[in-house]
């Protein structure tokens, strides 16, 4: 105890010892992470289970590794030989990080 801390003059003052970062509610299974090699920038963002659920493949999401595997795999299967008219676009190639057990994509760095 110091004399004298705070506004009533018999407080304490506390001295932080370790840094924490606030826990999220709840991590998605799709986005679980223990460290950045757990996570993948992927274009593939969603479960595709039949053709009518195709997407353009154009920005890159954040996503686990085993589940960026999963929908990679499931849009291969079914989207593949569909014909989609999606736009032409460049995307920047992003990395994914795990932020307080989450995957999460890099801000873009700055030149």
């Amino acid at each position: 105890m110091i004399p004298h801390a705070g506004p009533a003059g018999n407080g304490t003052v506390l001295v932080a010892s370790q840094f924490y970062l606030p826990v999220s509610a709840m991590v998605a299974n799709t986005l679980w992470c223990e460290a950045d090699t757990d996570c993948a920038a992927t274009p593939f963002s969603r479960p595709v289970t039949t053709s009518s659920e195709c997407y353009c493949v154009l920005f890159s999401a954040a996503l686990n590794t085993s589940t960026a595997a999963t929908y990679r795999s499931e849009w291969t299967r079914y989207c593949t030989a569909r014909p989609m008219i999606c736009p032409e676009i460049a995307v920047m190639r992003r990395t994914a990080v795990c932020v307080n057990h989450a995957c999460a994509l890099a801000p873009l760095s700055t030149p």
